[in-house]
């Protein structure tokens, strides 16, 4: 009788045991897809968004819904822009402001969503819609860096920029509203070594907001300091260019008079 009694109870336990493995299971795979369901918030330049599947209603309150086009699950490309690299001439140099931006957003572990920005105003255009303080910081700074020697000065749809010869001593950038100065603050003992060395390296350049009148003291005395080095390294270059035609015609003159004392000898 016991004997009986104790499988009787160790069947129902056991059957217990598996309904709740049951019930947690079933409850697990519910949370996953209810979580599934309710989509992702990702922030994109301050704005959120709910990624939801194609005429799905977000469910979350105040965020945007930002569905997945249907190219962009196939293609799964996406447009980054990379920060602009100082070119030798003006006319290759390009500011890290590009039209239609795409930005790299984590949707699922099978890929990622494209969501384009809005496409970039023209410099002239931005100059306009910028208040009269902060066009008073861009007029600034560009007309101190436009009184140095031998520098000109490039307006074009992305930028305003004032160049000594290739180089570049600052660069306007108007973005979202906001004034911003781009400068390489040039080690000239490094470009000498590069040089010598014959490397291509590059300093990468600062950018800083202009967003009070203490930021413009501050970018004209940069603009200074990156002039004097910038002049300073020009300088020795042509001094290294007038040593090596003077080496070059030393040594033609050395040639020279070797070759006629060859043919004397010879004539001799």
């Amino acid at each position: 009788m016991n004997e009986t009694l104790f499988i009787v109870c160790v069947s129902v336990i056991c059957a217990l045991a598996l309904v709740l493995i049951v019930w947690i299971l079933a409850e697990l795979v519910r949370m996953n897809k209810n979580k599934s369901a309710k989509g992702k918030i990702v922030a994109v330049e301050g704005t959120e968004y709910e990624l939801v599947p194609i005429g799905q209603v977000p469910t979350h309150e105040n965020v945007k819904s930002e569905t997945v086009p249907a190219e962009a699950k196939e293609s799964m490309t996406v447009t980054q822009a990379a920060p602009a690299e100082e070119a030798e001439a003006e006319n290759t140099e390009l500011s890290e402001e590009t039209a239609a931006q795409g930005t790299l957003v984590d949707l699922d572990e099978d890929g990622v969503v494209l969501l384009k920005r809005n496409e970039a105003v023209p410099y002239p255009e931005a100059y306009e819609n910028l208040s009269e303080e902060q066009k008073g910081y861009v007029d600034e700074i560009l007309a101190h860096a436009e009184s140095k020697e031998g520098v000109k000065k490039v307006v074009n749809d992305k930028s305003a920029s004032v160049y000594l010869g290739k180089k570049l001593v600052v660069r306007i950038l108007l973005k979202r509203g906001s004034v911003y100065a781009r400068m390489t603050v040039q080690n000239n003992n490094f470009a000498a070594y590069t040089d010598s060395a014959g490397l291509n390296i590059k300093e990468k350049p600062i950018e800083i907001k202009i967003d009070r009148a203490e930021m413009v003291t501050a970018v004209k005395d940069i603009v200074d300091i990156s002039y004097n080095d910038l002049s300073a390294e020009r300088e020795r270059r042509e001094e290294e260019k007038k040593a090596q035609r003077r080496e070059s015609r030393r040594q033609a003159r050395a040639a020279k008079l070797a070759a006629e004392r060859e043919n004397e000898e010879t004539a001799e």
